[in-house]
């Protein structure tokens, strides 16, 4: 290993690792169906999202079986998990182009009630230390997905908000970041090259469809958006676009040109 000149156009690389977040029913799983194929998309044991994964070709859905999830422990699940990962960045399961996790805040919930014995699953106290060591597993998990051959890696995860002064609480007012934990909801837009929030707007009539968005940038209520690219592109790119990954993907190579 060894140092090197930055590549010009390394940044389009980072295009290719994306986390989109949003409240439930904001359309995050549909929209994994407008990625490269063959897509895998793995669902997190407990994530309710595998009804909204279009059946179509060249998707490929992994669901966890409810009754398996009682029975294993945190350990067993999270173990599953990532060797059912390692499987498909190997080839076991076919070609893959787009690796999906669908639900990676239930994800790191497994890891949090592995690491605290199951504490954190009943509600009962634990050593607030031990979140660190779960954002460390966390951070692990993305780097390897994000470092692996993939061609694309992309995260779902749920919105919330984040105290934008911990210390403060709600009087110091909140935005919108990933739901996630701590210093976590903020250190995971770090590992992506693009952070997408999904909304859902209102029909523009009876019997029409409703408008599903992804916001680009930091707006409004939502901070948990943005874009890793040349700051020439980056003022370029409009604050939302239509939930099409094949269509944003030119936009952003354009740099904001239709």
């Amino acid at each position: 290993m060894a140092f090197k000149k930055v590549d010009p156009d390394g940044w389009k690389r980072l295009l290719t690792r994306i986390l989109i977040t949003g409240d439930p029913n904001s359309r995050k799983t549909t929209s994994l169906a407008t990625f490269p194929r063959p897509l895998h998309a793995l669902i997190v044991p407990g994530e309710k999202g595998a009804a909204a994964l279009p059946q179509e070709e060249g998707i490929t859905g992994y669901a966890w079986e409810q009754e398996d999830s009682v029975k294993l422990s945190p350990a067993g699940i999270v173990k599953a998990v990532n060797v059912l990962v390692a499987e498909i960045v190997g080839g076991k399961h076919g070609p893959v182009q787009t690796l999906a996790i669908d639900g990676f805040h239930k994800m790191y919930t497994w890891m949090l009630a592995d690491i605290t014995g199951g504490l954190s699953l009943t509600g009962d106290e634990f050593e607030p230390r031990l979140y660190g060591r779960a954002h460390e597993e966390a951070m692990h998990f993305l780097t390897t997905i994000n470092l692996s051959s993939v061609p694309y890696a992309v995260f779902t995860c749920w919105a919330g908000k984040e105290a934008d002064n911990p210390e403060l609480g709600s009087k110091g007012g909140s935005h919108v970041f990933p739901d996630l934990p701590g210093k976590m909801a903020k250190r995971i837009m770090g590992e992506f090259g693009v952070v997408l929030y999904a909304e859902v707007g209102q029909a523009p009539g009876p019997g029409k469809e409703p408008p599903a968005t992804w916001q680009l940038q930091p707006e409004g209520k939502v901070w948990g958006a943005g874009v890793k690219c040349p700051p020439a592109i980056a003022r370029t790119l409009p604050k939302r676009v239509p939930q099409d990954w094949t269509k944003l993907e030119a936009l952003l190579i354009k740099g904001g040109q239709e």
